[in-house]
């Protein structure tokens, strides 16, 4: 079933217009949007509330909530309010949603009368998701449903301490709720299993939908963050988009709402969470790696260069401070390495800045100093060098990925590439020289520091460091940066596109 998963959404073509053969009745000016339940319907009347994404109109979220009204077996009242300069806030959120609810009670709901606590699911699109997930605990909504967007630690939550049903649904192709996040609440989803149980996953599920942008949880807009950052190019049209938003978000109704074809709908979500779990393990066995792995192997090369077996320990450090105060050493047949890994700060768990380390700072022993140490003859040749490491890193990474993922690199235009080590001399020098990562020529050039000190120094002697890539960066670049923007998509699917850019 995850192939015919993924085949549903893959086309070579981006259209916009979006049909579906039972389109619900939309009712009201723009504030809010609301949507009756499509005709033929007979399940129980559910509320679905829609919270846009920052300066995407509310009027762009119609057609993903008519494909969730079609998919679903409920008769759901849809409403999409419209905010200030159409970007949701938390001075309004709460009574948005409020107001939004009483429109549809008004305009028809059964009775007139809407429980909160059973009835209504709100959904937030980006930064609509990070203010709908706390209002949705403060005031009592019975679950929330992400798109492109995730639980934060921000408002004090993650997903295996998240007091209320959530579904998240990621894109493949996301330019802004990056993959790489949407990992962190799959890891967060394992750990909430292990508490609560296998059935956790269907109250809690974790969906990257293949081949989707983040534009295409709306319709007809190149979403960008403030226009600061760009949405990818997506591989699925919006209406197959569309379709498979509405389909994960029906199943996640039916268990929520423990009426219909539950088994259909775990089966689709099982389907979506297998195909999520693949796309992002590798991701996550690089992070895994980048802690333990990069600089163990960096010393067994030297090691290997004078024909001798070691066993490597590794020193982690957590800042500039504590990495100067640790050196390598040898022992016996025990060497020792140091390192620390550098990541870009993001206090506030924002989706657009890179999760993956930028870094890895190490400091190994010299093949000369470990010869010397375990008494052997001195190598014929220098020591390895931070760039032969580096193409490794590339290698190893790329090796980690699916299929689908290795081939979009493969077709990107600009690849990595390494080159020759910048040489230092002092410690000084090498600790202010940055790792570099160029993206401004033809490809993205990855260039180390390095300095290597001779075995006979009197200072660090037979040390070598260097500031490494990780397997990590070359991952998320792979998956998410290197990637065409949404604005610059090949000219076969640019040539199919009237698109709004915000």
């Amino acid at each position: 079933m995850a192939v015919a998963f993924r085949a549903l959404l893959l086309t070579s073509v981006i259209c916009l217009t979006v049909t579906h053969a039972a389109s619900a009745e939309v009712l009201g000016d723009t504030d809010p949007i609301l949507l009756k339940p499509p005709a033929g319907k007979t399940g129980t009347p559910k509320v679905f509330i829609m919270i846009n994404g920052a300066e995407v109109a509310n009027t762009h979220y119609v057609e993903v909530c008519q494909a969730v009204q079609a998919a679903s077996e409920f008769n759901l009242w849809v409403a999409i309010p419209s905010f200030l300069i159409n970007t949701p806030n938390p001075g309004q959120i709460n009574s948005k949603i409020k107001s939004a609810i009483s429109a549809i009670a008004d305009a028809g709901f059964p009775g007139g009368i809407v429980d909160p606590a059973k009835d209504v699911v709100v959904a937030g699109h980006s930064l609509g998701g990070i203010f709908s997930q706390k209002t949705v605990v403060q005031d009592g909504y019975a679950a929330v449903v992400m798109f492109g967007s995730y639980i934060s630690g921000t408002n004090g939550y993650h997903i295996y301490d998240y007091p209320k049903p959530v579904l998240t649904l990621g894109g493949e192709m996301d330019g802004l709720t990056r993959v790489t996040r949407i990992a962190k609440s799959w890891t967060e989803l394992q750990t909430r299993i292990g508490t609560d149980g296998e059935d956790a996953k269907f109250e809690y599920p974790v969906v990257v939908l293949p081949g989707v942008s983040h534009s295409q949880f709306c319709s007809g807009v190149n979403v960008t963050a403030f226009g600061l950052f760009k949405d990818k190019c997506p591989e699925a049209t919006w209406p197959a988009a569309h379709k498979a938003i509405g389909a994960n978000v029906a199943a996640f109704l039916t268990i929520l709402h423990d009426e219909g074809d539950k088994d259909a709908a775990k089966e689709l979500l099982t389907s979506g969470m297998k195909y999520t779990s693949e796309l992002v393990a590798g991701y996550l066995a690089a992070e895994a790696m980048d802690v333990g792995d990069w600089c163990a192997d960096a010393q067994q090369q030297e090691a290997a260069t004078i024909g001798a077996t070691i066993s490597v320990n590794v020193t982690q450090c957590s800042s500039f401070a504590s990495f100067d105060l640790y050196n390598p050493s040898v022992q016996n047949k025990q060497a020792t390495v140091v390192q620390e890994l550098q990541y870009t700060p993001n206090p506030t768990d924002l989706s657009t800045v890179y999760l993956c380390a930028k870094e890895l700072d190490c400091k190994i022993n010299t093949a000369a100093s470990l010869a010397k140490a375990l008494g052997k003859a001195a190598p014929s040749v220098p020591s390895k060098t931070c760039q032969s490491h580096n193409d490794a890193v590339i290698k190893t990474a790329l090796s980690m990925v699916t299929a689908a993922t290795k081939t979009r690199y493969t077709n990107i235009e600009k690849q990595l590439t390494t080159a020759e080590d910048v040489v230092y001399s002092t410690g000084v020098t090498w600790q202010g020289a940055s790792f570099g990562f160029d993206t401004s020529g033809d490809t993205v050039k990855v260039t180390s520091p390095r300095l290597t000190i001779a075995a006979d120094a009197s200072l660090w002697p037979g040390s070598q460091l260097c500031k490494y890539l990780t397997p990590s960066r070359v991952i998320e670049y792979a998956m998410v940066d290197g990637l065409p923007a949404f604005d610059a998509c090949p000219a076969q699917r640019q040539a199919a596109r009237d698109i709004v850019v915000v």
